[in-house]
């Protein structure tokens, strides 16, 4: 009898301190799931059409340069941010009636710590890919956790000037290797 009284309290005991655990349930084992597994797996079309028509006043019916989505830990697009500045040119020309130049700037510029670089001492070279255009769609995305943020900055290509800055957030949740939104 002795023995049944003193496992009584001691197993209360643990019992009370795996509920009270502030780490019990809260944080699941998850997978490691990479950016560009997440992304194109989201359905962003209202995200990308509401950034689209809050950047409607400022490009439409211009010539606009539309860069590829950057992301804010890498500083590289990646194929998500392919994917996200071809949904936005797609709907900036559809939504907004804005031409959309078509320019590499890949093979010449990168985007590293210290800002954007250029890979080459030819100016001839760089004066191929000029376009008459005075404005550019500049997009960054960041991944956290349970949510992708976007951001699009219109920018004066020859004053630098940030003429607006959108921002749209889409919440997902993981469970094992299934993204639910």
């Amino acid at each position: 009898m002795p023995k049944k009284l003193f496992l009584l309290p001691l197993g209360l005991l643990f019992f009370s301190c795996y509920i009270s655990n502030p780490f019990v349930n809260k944080y699941r084992f998850t997978p490691q799931i990479s950016v560009d597994s997440v992304i194109p797996n989201l359905n962003l079309s209202e995200a990308i059409s509401d950034m689209a028509r809050k950047l409607c006043p400022y490009v439409s019916s211009r010539t606009i340069i539309v860069t590829d989505f950057v992301d804010l830990e890498t500083l590289k697009p990646g194929r998500s941010g392919l994917l996200l500045s071809e949904l936005l040119k797609s709907e900036l020309s559809q939504v907004c009636h804005t031409k959309v130049v078509q320019v590499e700037f890949s093979k010449y510029f990168t985007i590293g710590e210290n800002g954007l670089r250029v890979l080459t001492r030819n100016v001839e070279e760089l004066k191929g890919v000029s376009q008459p255009v005075m404005v550019a769609v500049v997009g960054t995305f960041n991944l956290s956790q349970n949510k992708l943020y976007l951001f699009s900055h219109v920018i004066n290509i020859q004053t630098g000037v940030v003429y607006r800055i959108v921002g749209e957030k889409v919440g997902y949740r993981i469970e094992g290797y299934t993204i639910f939104q």
